[in-house]
């Protein structure tokens, strides 16, 4: 990914709004998390929607050996195959997500 420091992936720029990180603590009471990979640039979309703030509560999971805090055992057993993978309430959901989907998937009202 261009700008990406090797393991890690590139800096989320964008602030989060009160309404993204009530989503983001509503996935994180509920057990939901995010499988990546730093290389990627669909995740790197998915926590750019989130914004900084809100994407520091999603529980978050690197997937990729080379990356930073990688924990690539918590990925085969969860049977991730592409990144990004939401896993929430015990059922996958692959690929980019916007924010009303995770809403309506994990049963949010704000």
């Amino acid at each position: 990914m261009p700008g990406a420091l090797h393991g890690q992936g590139t800096e989320i720029q964008r602030p989060s709004s009160r309404q993204e990180i009530g989503l983001a603590q509503h996935l994180r009471k509920i057990g939901a998390r995010m499988y990546s990979a730093y290389w990627c640039p669909f995740c790197q979309r998915q926590k750019e929607l989130f914004g900084r703030e809100a994407f520091a509560q999603i529980d978050h999971v690197e997937c990729d050996p080379k990356g930073e805090n990688a924990r690539p055992q918590l990925c085969q057993a969860a049977g991730v195959r592409g990144y990004p993978t939401w896993v929430i309430r015990g059922r996958s959901y692959p690929g980019l997500r916007s924010l009303e989907q995770l809403a309506a998937i994990s049963g949010y009202k704000p």
